[in-house]
């Protein structure tokens, strides 16, 4: 071994640890498998399909909008890398592209579930309809909806 490496020339420098922000990184960041996160997320759709009564409606919703429905078929055939091609009524979501997937005709941006055009004045109704304080409003407003205006933020 040492033969072997005779033929470089090595210079030794110390250097602290908090100056080492790559091997840090490399050190701590596990490679996720494709079946931890497929089996994390199938568990995260679940949930969400069995405690909200609201989604065959929204389903419904879905396969009724012309923007769902480019949206959906965009994210299966992929983006594009300008915006410009893109269809101007689903241009708002090319900034978040990247967190953008659909499951059984639904689209979500990570764990949220996206609502329809026509079903978001409906849902908030429902949401407002429980009034269980402004902090659990904005909780669950959270985890059901992504309003247009908040995908182009």
């Amino acid at each position: 071994m040492l033969v072997r490496l005779q033929k470089y020339n090595f210079e030794i420098r110390y250097t602290p640890g908090k100056n080492m922000v790559l091997a840090d990184t490399l050190s701590r960041a596990l490679l996720a498998t494709e079946e931890d996160s497929c089996i994390g997320y199938e568990q995260v759709y679940l949930t969400l399909a069995e405690s909200d009564s609201r989604l065959p409606r929204i389903g419904q919703t879905f396969a009724d909008d012309e923007e769902m429905e480019k949206l959906e078929e965009q994210i299966r055939n992929g983006w594009p890398d300008n915006a410009r091609q893109v269809s101007e009524i689903i241009r708002p979501y090319f900034k978040v592209r990247d967190e953008l997937t659909t499951e059984n005709g639904l689209v979500f941006r990570g764990e949220r579930l996206i609502i329809p055009r026509a079903a978001r004045k409906l849902t908030m109704q429902e949401i407002h309809r429980s009034h269980l304080g402004l902090g659990k409003l904005k909780s669950k407003d959270k985890l059901l909806s992504t309003e247009t205006r908040q995908v182009s933020e």
